[in-house]
């Protein structure tokens, strides 16, 4: 049975910047991935934006949190930062949970750059549905050269050690943790991370451990053409069952998610779960048209996109969080000596709360 000070489950953003963590401060880590690579799901599957604090007016922690990380994420990414496009939020006329002039004041409040829109770009938006339209801060990120940063730093540790196609069947609290992989290999640890995202109560419920609660969605992201009138804007509209358009530097093309159109079922885990990825295996039909065709009332030349192809992962919310839209950090502790925690990110620019966490307990 091979022991390491530090046992990190999954390797997607939040579990390799946790496995640097450590390997910074010289502990004897390993990382198991049950997939052939690294960064595979939600950590390549989202809307690739950096958040600013913009989006979540009715949650003050979480866009303080945001505007806060902001410029501290975009220095330390630069490489993978892309910020050649105007970002654009507008307020819906109707049925929004905030008006134009609250968005304001909350911007306001945050403290975060906002102006009224040019002429130009207004005129790309049905006014009988847009009360507002204004100019942002925020630009998008490609995943994939953040994995290799991650990856390259690393490598430069010796004490860091990644296992790919390694599934984990359960964890196991002894005097040491115990983790039992598919393969019948097993590892011991002083301190396990549950980092799996989506399978993070598939694990626990595997492992007799009490689930989280969480609501899971099957979500779709269209990757699509803009026309060229919006090839350098990346457009949100808030604030409900609204959609973003943004650029996704990844795959050199925009993402187009809808509220409304991008879950195509959910389900709450608190009670029982399953294994959410074999979910993925089956393909539903895409809603992309649905998305486009809704986009086109706001943006009427949005209707011009050309499809490319859709993403589809599994979304993972706090439960506690959905009608307020916040995106906090989960941080839980299910065992001291061996140490065990379950940990989900939401919002990529959260590492830094989960980093500040471990510094108080291990530095």
């Amino acid at each position: 049975m091979n022991f390491y000070d530090v046992i990190v489950i999954g390797a997607g953003f939040f579990g390799l910047r946790t496995a640097l963590f450590f390997a910074k401060i010289n502990k004897k880590v390993l990382i198991l991935e049950s997939n052939s690579k690294a960064f595979q799901n939600a950590s390549l599957i989202n809307q690739a934006r950096v958040h600013n604090g913009y989006h979540y007016p009715r949650s003050y922690p979480t866009a303080l949190s945001s505007h806060n990380h902001y410029e501290i994420f975009c220095e330390e990414y630069k490489t993978a930062i892309s910020g050649e496009f105007k970002k654009i939020y507008a307020i819906a006329q109707k049925n929004s949970y905030i008006n134009a002039n609250q968005f304001e004041n909350f911007c306001n409040k945050i403290q975060i750059p906002l102006k009224e829109a040019t002429s130009d770009i207004k005129g790309l938006f049905n006014r009988n549905l847009i009360e507002n339209v204004y100019l942002t801060k925020e630009v998008a990120f490609n995943a994939y050269i953040i994995k290799e940063i991650l990856l390259q730093e690393l490598s430069k540790f010796s004490n860091v050690e990644i296992k790919y196609n390694t599934s984990v069947n359960k964890i196991e609290k002894k005097e040491k943790a115990l983790v039992l992989t598919q393969t019948g290999e097993i590892y011991s640890t002083d301190n396990l991370f549950n980092i799996t995202y989506a399978s993070i109560n598939n694990l626990l419920q595997n492992s007799n451990f009490s689930l989280l609660d969480f609501k899971l969605e099957f979500a779709e992201i269209a990757l699509i053409k803009p026309p060229k009138e919006l090839k350098t804007l990346g457009i949100t509209i808030m604030d409900g069952e609204y959609w973003s358009s943004m650029p996704f530097p990844t795959y050199n093309c925009h993402s187009l998610s809808h509220v409304r159109y991008t879950p195509h079922y959910s389900w709450f885990e608190k009670e029982k779960c399953i294994n959410p990825y074999e979910l993925l295996k089956i393909k539903p039909q895409t809603k992309s048209l649905y998305m486009i065709k809704d986009a086109s009332r706001y943006v009427p030349i949005i209707d011009k996109a050309e499809y490319i192809k859709s993403l589809y992962t599994i979304k993972t919310i706090v439960s506690r969080n959905e009608d307020n839209d916040g995106r906090p950090i989960v941080i839980k502790k299910h065992n001291n000596k061996p140490n065990i925690y379950s940990i989900l990110g939401s919002k990529i620019d959260n590492i830094y709360d989960l980093e500040n966490y471990l510094k108080e307990i291990y530095e």
